[in-house]
């Protein structure tokens, strides 16, 4: 019997974990069975079931063999101290950003990178959600040749900033179309017909924001590449599903039957390129799939050692609860 907790279950991230489990048909049985935690006590829905959800002690994790975090960097590093303190073997998937350039912890998408799970004893970390969603397009194109640059610029929904920035977007909305003064407490911003700049603070040494930091050197640790990476990230009204615009250099000129054929046959990509009915990647298309979509293929113009690609994905599933559920899979698998 394994037991396996889950911390954090009433964010969105905690949510998607939940539908993930299901979406791999995960139930409490002779082989698993879960707990599932949050600062105060109550129910949630699991299987069709109410499960009880437990206030959260640093003392619980004695007691299982696998657990899932959706929390903060404050928690994650507690959790992380307490582990290494008491010398426990429970074995955390993490999906805050607090270990993920940590040399001695695993940043994994296991569809890239799974094997390196292995190397750990106690922590993995989940990759930052549009970085993952970056990566499973990068992946098959590095076996037709290396990558020297990529221009990346994102296209992000509220929900990837939790219940409070999703929901500002659905108050401002209503507020907008009923002529009311717009909301601002979480967005300090109009979202509503607007789209601005990732609210992450920016360095003030090279002017990136925290987001386009992430998925640049995230990148570079998945993929074990180190090419140029430059990104622009955006906030749009949308509400669930990330999308990304990225420009990529290769260092040989490529066919459009050969990317195709690499990406169709990689795990977990969808092709969605109908340039005859202008139909590529969306986020109504791609939310609450586990897929993400890749359309809008095409070289530069007269230059087919540069290509373009247009992603979208869902990222609270692939681009957070998912992936690290589809890591717990491997690690129950192979440990």
């Amino acid at each position: 019997m394994h037991y396996i907790g889950i911390i954090g279950i009433n964010g969105l991230v905690g949510k998607a974990i939940i539908q993930s489990l299901e979406i791999l048909k995960y139930n409490d049985s002779g082989k698993y069975l879960f707990y599932f935690y949050a600062t105060s006590e109550g129910y949630i829905k699991f299987n069709g079931m109410d499960k009880i959800v437990h206030k959260f002690e640093l003392e619980n994790l004695n007691y299982l063999d696998y657990c899932i975090l959706a929390t903060d960097n404050k928690n994650a590093r507690e959790i992380y101290d307490y582990i290494n303190k008491n010398k426990l073997n429970t074995i955390i998937i993490d999906n805050s950003s607090e270990f993920r350039l940590n040399e001695n912890v695993p940043l994994c998408v296991p569809e890239i990178n799974a094997n390196i799970v292995k190397k750990t004893s106690n922590f993995i970390s989940n990759p930052n959600c549009v970085t993952t969603l970056l990566c499973m397009c990068l992946k098959p194109l590095l076996n037709l040749a290396n990558i020297k640059k990529i221009i990346v610029s994102t296209y992000q929904a509220a929900s990837g900033a939790g219940y409070r920035g999703l929901q500002e977007l659905e108050i401002q909305t209503k507020q907008i179309a009923t002529g009311l003064d717009i909301t601002t407490d979480f967005w300090n911003n109009q979202y509503v017909y607007n789209i601005f700049s990732h609210n992450t603070k920016i360095d003030e040494y090279n002017l990136y924001n925290e987001e386009e930091l992430k998925l640049v050197y995230e990148t570079k640790k998945i993929l074990e590449i180190n090419p140029k990476i430059t990104a622009t990230c955006i906030r749009v009204p949308t509400l669930r599903s990330h999308c990304i615009s990225v420009h990529i250099e290769f260092d040989k000129e490529l066919e459009k039957e050969n990317i195709i054929d690499k990406l169709t046959s990689f795990p977990g990509i969808k092709i969605l390129d109908d340039n005859e009915n202008n139909k590529f990647p969306e986020p109504i298309i791609t939310s609450g799939k586990t897929d993400i979509y890749v359309g809008r293929i095409r070289s530069d113009i007269d230059d087919n050692t540069c290509w373009n690609f247009f992603i979208s994905g869902d990222q609270l599933l692939k681009g957070a609860g998912y992936n690290s559920v589809q890591i717990l899979d491997y690690l129950l698998e192979n440990k």
